[in-house]
């Protein structure tokens, strides 16, 4: 009995924090001009590459975070979203 308890639990976990990237992912992608101003405001990044990561940075969010829900390649879904936040 616990041990379902504890895939049901991991499942809906699992669940849950793909869903939390979809909607990121979705809502930087909708705007993506105000991204583009927060990648760049960070400083961080030469100018030619500003633009390049603030439209990836949102594919992969949405595109990871929906292998996350649908339950595919978990694992490197699970690695690459760790590896970006």
């Amino acid at each position: 009995m616990a041990w379902f308890m504890l895939v049901k639990l991991i499942s809906i976990l699992r669940v849950t924090i793909g869903l939390f990237f979809i909607v990121s992912g979705f809502l930087k992608g909708i705007d993506i001009g105000w991204f583009i101003d927060i990648v760049r405001g960070y400083g961080i990044l030469p100018n030619f590459l500003v633009f390049v990561v603030s439209v990836l940075i949102p594919f992969f969010e949405f595109l990871f975070g929906l292998m996350l829900v649908l339950g595919l390649w978990v694992r490197f879904s699970s690695f690459v979203l760790i590896s970006m936040v």
